[in-house]
């Protein structure tokens, strides 16, 4: 009898438990994480990221091409037809996604895909 009323008590303190942490978390709002706008985010570095993908993604939303076209030995220029106008573009967004700063030189100077992602990893 006492081991019985034991565990019902037990049973009861339990469910009280449960239903605090649910009530409680409900009303923190779940904890859910918020969207962030992509201009707000911190600018990924280089160290915990994949450069040569996001150079691929960059480049094929700039130019506004297939992402498969962006391979490490693709001229920027001769095989993507970036004209001068979308080389500044594309120097401007990987110094803001990688957080360095390249100048309107290396910017000229980039020739392949390869180029960027060494460039950037150089800084």
């Amino acid at each position: 009898m006492i081991l019985n009323n034991f565990t019902k008590k037990s049973k009861w303190a339990l469910w009280l438990v449960a239903i605090l942490l649910i009530a409680g978390v409900s009303a923190c709002g779940g904890a859910q994480p918020e969207e962030v706008a992509l201009s707000e985010q911190v600018p990924v570095r280089r160290g915990s990221v994949d450069v040569l993908g996001q150079v691929q993604e960059i480049t094929a939303e700039i130019l506004d091409i297939p992402e498969a076209d962006v391979v490490e030995t693709a001229d920027f220029r001769d095989d993507l037809d970036a004209d001068d106008d979308e080389m500044t573009r594309l120097g401007e967004a990987f110094a803001e996604a990688f957080g360095v700063e390249i100048s309107e030189q290396e910017v000229n100077d980039l020739t392949t895909v390869k180029s960027a992602v060494d460039l950037i990893e150089s800084k």
